[in-house]
């Protein structure tokens, strides 16, 4: 079965086509979850679902980790990550994750060094 591919949104035409070809190599159920919305209720089903989120997110990075942690369908994962508009949902996640991640620094007055206030670098 091996490792699924990377995600590269710069080449997304290719990461669609190897990413479809390995979850068609996990099995048909698998590759079912992101193409039809609506699943039967099944174990099989669900099972199927957790195999394509699992899979579909070890090709991730830190970012989009974060951005599909909280769905819990394969197929709106996957409705997202073919949308065109994909570039721009990154580009806004990276950016609010370096705003966020900005280093706090402190400044003491006086002499003493209990008098820190927190500053913004």
């Amino acid at each position: 079965m091996g490792s699924p591919p990377l995600f590269d949104y710069t080449k997304l035409d290719s990461w669609k086509v190897n990413m479809t070809r390995h979850l068609k190599t996990l099995g048909h159920l698998v590759y079912q979850a992101i193409t039809i919305e609506t699943l039967p209720n099944t174990s099989k089903h669900k099972k199927a679902n957790a195999l394509a989120l699992k899979t579909l997110r070890a090709s991730f990075d830190n970012d989009l980790v974060l951005v599909f942690d909280r769905f819990d369908s394969a197929f709106a994962v996957w409705s997202i990550l073919t949308t065109p508009e994909l570039p721009r949902i990154i580009n806004n996640v990276r950016r609010y994750r370096r705003d966020v991640s900005e280093e706090h620094g402190f400044v003491v007055y006086g002499n003493d060094s209990h008098e820190v206030q927190p500053t913004l670098k």
